[in-house]
Formats: structure tokens, sequence, C-alpha cells
């Protein structure tokens, strides 16, 4: 991968095409799930990365300025993410006023949960199955992933700002997290269920393994130690 310095912070290049791999084979995964049955494999991708580019960033502002800015990188997270989220919960909610009326039952739990970014939560026991999404089911269900993100980007930058106050090795807190990962990971083999896999498969319990697996990524191998230029038979 490539990267580009722009004052402390490293621009992956690299990281835009695994994201865009991961959202598209999600999406034919929707639309053709014969085709790509393992598509939805995107979703934990595009959460390794994102713990991955979450937990660096943090690290190096720390190494930086010797704190955590939480406030600046609260309304950051707030700038990129609620507008979108705004205008697809209000298109879609007018939409389904005005054409699909059917689908307003729970409209109201399900705006304000994703307003509050516990939809996956509040999906556990009230949403529909993700593997059904494409038989007419509620255009929300999507949403859950973003909620889960939200919850990681509130809770991660206080735990990691207090983790890194300790004198403990960076390696240590990776191995550490990789544990916690692995736990996840049993957790949701515990919790499957093939006739209701909606805890397992919504559950920030559960689905959190790949964002700690990616947080972990960025304890031993921080973007500060990448190359700038790869060998071409590492490309």
């Amino acid at each position: 991968m490539r990267w580009i310095e722009t004052n402390r912070s490293r621009y992956i290049t690299g990281f835009d095409g695994l994201r865009a791999i991961a959202v598209i084979s999600v999406i034919i995964f929707h639309l053709w799930p014969t085709y790509l049955p393992g598509g939805w494999m995107g979703v934990p991708l595009f959460f390794v990365l994102s713990g991955y580019l979450i937990t660096d960033q943090l690290v190096q502002e720390y190494d930086h300025d010797g704190h955590i800015k939480l406030f600046s990188f609260y309304l950051r997270r707030i700038k990129r993410l609620y507008p979108a989220l705004l205008m697809i919960l209000l298109a879609t909610s007018t939409y389904i006023a005005l054409f699909a009326r059917d689908l307003l039952y729970n409209l109201r739990a399900i705006l304000a949960s994703n307003m509050l970014y516990v939809y996956n939560i509040w999906a556990t026991k009230h949403g529909e199955s993700y593997f059904d999404s494409w038989g007419g089911a509620s255009p929300f269900t999507h949403l859950w992933s973003l909620s889960l993100e939200g919850q990681f980007y509130l809770i991660w930058p206080i735990i990691v700002m207090i983790l890194l106050k300790q004198p403990i090795r960076r390696r240590h807190l990776g191995v550490t997290l990789i544990g916690l990962a692995g736990t996840s990971a049993i957790l949701l083999g515990v919790m499957y269920d093939p006739i209701n896999i909606n805890r397992a498969y919504y559950g920030s319990d559960t689905r959190v393994f790949a964002i700690l697996l990616g947080s972990a990524l960025a304890f031993f191998w921080p973007s500060n130690r990448m190359r700038y230029n790869l060998p071409k038979p590492a490309k």
C-alpha cells in the first residue's frame, strides 16, 4: 500500500481499494446472493479497516500531543456521519410514508435507534434477518453496522487514552485485544441460533471482534512504520 503523509497523519491509499472491495461485495451479495454467497464478509472487512484506522489515528495523536482531544474527535465523527445518516433516514421515511405504507410499522423506533446509534441492539429482538433482506424487508436493515461503529467511536477513544497512560507495552496491548477479539468470536458461535440469528449477527458483543482485530493491528504495525514505496514483489 502507498501512503501520503499530511502533517501528523498518513493517508493510506490502499485502504480505499479495500473499502471498495468490501462495499461492492456486500452490494453484489444483496443483489445476486447466489453469485457471491460470501459477499457479506465485506462487513467484517470494513470493521477491521475502521478499527485499524481509528486506533492508529488516536495512538499517533497521543504520541504527538501527549493526550487525545476527545471533543475534536467526536465533532469530526458527527460531521462525517450524521449529515449522510439524516439524509438517508429522511429520504427513506418520506418514500415509505408516500409509497410503502406497509413499512410504517416500528418506523419511529427505527429512526430513534439509528439516531442514537443503538439500532443493532434494537434489531436483535425486533429487526428482520440480515440474510432475508432481499425479500421485501426493511430498507434500514443495513444500518446496523453503522450503529456498531458509532458505539465504537464513542467508547474507544476514552479506553485508548486510559490504556496509553499506563506503563504497558504496545505489543502487550495488541495481544490483549486479540484475546478479547477471540472471546467475542467465540461468543458469536455460542449465541448462534439457525432459527433466529439476529442476536448473534447484530449484537455488539458478538460482532466487535473484527473491530478489535483491526485495533490490535494498529498497535503491532502502526502506519508510521509503513514504507513510502513497496518493492514490486510486495505489490
